[in-house]
């Protein structure tokens, strides 16, 4: 075993059940050497005559799989305010309170006050019925036993029962640590230090001098020293090749010193990467570096060609360095609605916004850098008599409704820039010239009932 093996630290006492009447008041007491708690009771005078009192829980220990030892030893901790009527106290464990094994402390060995009891796991005070199965215990008791059955205490505390390692065991001849015999001449090492201590003299009193023969310490070093150089050397075979010349060229495969040389040198050179790297980087609104990192795109004026699953893909950009998404228009330089049909995600002509059955705002448009657009409105009254839609647009943020310039049908009439639409079908609306960073159309109103549809196509710049 190589570290204490805690079995209970007493922090919570509705585990614990007292043995008899003679056991009263369990409770958790605050007053504790370890943990949260001590396990506290008071001995009575009952009718029970066992002159015990203590308590018992339920455990579960594998000993064998904690590598106890038999010199290793069992601990707790007790507190008793008198020691009048008592005549010692125990830990017990086993699988019930008739088959244990029994650790006891007798009154010759405690204290008034705290008690750190201490016993040895192969020296049992008694072995009760069958004893234990130290591969399975599930029963632990502990307990004080007075003189006589009359006898009362209060308060009395047990604190934290451990298993705790004993490291060595030791004789004149030997030492044995952690199961590995040291053989050891300890008569002769107990002469040499008796020796030393005579040589070293003694220490006045009064003065505080050290009456120390030099000349015999001297002669004792002496002997110390020539017995080192009588020593067997341990030589290096310095002229190894695989081990090679302090100074040896950097090489992967070669000695050992050309691969340290080599690991040295790389470790230089990721230093040196690093380095550049960290002084291309900066933190968002700081200073640019004189060279930044830069992270580009693939420039062409052509429509961008698709991937398979799972491949990497680089950004598409036009030739002026604008971003090429899905919905990018060439020709306009600018954004248009997602054609769900085209099997690139980029339509070929101008595409189909969402159509809206009530009114509300259609999808934005990129339009920035042009002017002269034209919009497609299909309109479907069903029971509906007339509906209203515009045009708004913005610079940078915020909406507003723009000049529309004319209509192809003679059905749709202008008020403010807004257009009423009092017949079903495709009606041709413009914008007029002004560079706005996007277009959005807008479903106004409806009439008559609230079934109408309205779709909404950007046809283009001119």
């Amino acid at each position: 075993m190589y570290s204490i093996k805690p079995i209970d630290r007493m922090d919570d006492y509705t585990l614990w059940t007292i043995l008899g009447d003679e056991t009263e008041n369990l409770a958790a007491s605050g007053l504790r050497i370890t943990g949260k708690y001590s396990l506290e009771f008071d001995k009575a005078d009952a009718t029970a005559e066992t002159k015990i009192a203590g308590a018992y829980r339920t455990v579960s220990l594998n000993l064998e799989a904690e590598g106890i030892q038999l010199h290793d030893k069992i601990q707790w901790a007790i507190y008793l305010s008198a020691l009048t009527d008592v005549a010692n106290c125990f830990v017990k464990l086993g699988s019930s309170a008739s088959n244990n094994v029994q650790w006891t402390v007798s009154d010759t060995s405690l204290e008034t006050g705290w008690t750190l009891c201490t016993a040895t796991i192969g020296q049992p005070s008694a072995i009760n019925g069958t004893g234990w199965d130290p591969l399975n215990i599930t029963y632990m008791q502990i307990g004080v036993t007075f003189d006589g059955e009359d006898d009362a205490l209060e308060d009395i505390k047990v604190d934290s029962v451990n298993i705790v390692p004993c490291r060595y065991t030791e004789d004149n001849t030997e030492i044995t640590m952690d199961g590995v015999s040291v053989e050891a001449n300890l008569d002769a090492l107990e002469a040499l230090v008796t020796a030393g201590n005579a040589l070293l003299g003694t220490i006045d009193a009064d003065t505080g001098n050290c009456a120390t023969d030099l000349a015999a310490l001297e002669t004792l070093l002496a002997v110390g020293t020539g017995a080192m150089a009588s020593a067997q050397a341990v030589t290096l075979a310095t002229d190894d090749t695989q081990f090679g010349a302090i100074g040896s060229a950097a090489d992967v495969d070669g000695n050992i010193h050309g691969q340290l040389e080599f690991i040295g040198t790389a470790a230089s050179e990721i230093e040196g990467a690093t380095e550049t790297i960290e002084a291309a980087v900066a933190a968002d609104g700081g200073t640019a570096p004189t060279n930044a990192m830069q992270i580009g795109g693939y420039a062409s004026d052509a429509v961008p060609t698709a991937l398979t699953a799972g491949k990497i893909g680089a950004f598409w950009t036009d030739l002026y360095r604008r971003l090429i998404l899905a919905g990018y228009d060439a020709a306009q330089g600018a954004l248009t609605a997602i054609d769900p049909t085209a099997v690139s995600g980029v339509p070929s002509a101008p595409a189909a916004q969402t159509t809206l059955t009530a009114p509300g705002d259609g999808i934005p448009v990129n339009t920035d850098g042009f002017r002269c657009h034209t919009w497609a409105v299909t309109v479907v009254l069903n029971t509906c008599t007339e509906v209203v839609v515009r045009i708004d647009g913005t610079l940078n943020t915020g909406y507003g409704t723009l000049g529309l310039k004319s209509t192809a049908v003679a059905t749709a009439a202008y008020a403010a820039n807004i257009v009423t639409l009092t017949g079903s079908g495709t009606y041709i609306i413009q914008t007029i010239d002004g560079g706005y960073k996007y277009q959005k159309p807008v479903f106004v109103s409806e009439a008559g009932d609230t079934d109408s549809t309205v779709t909404f196509q950007y046809r283009g710049s001119n």
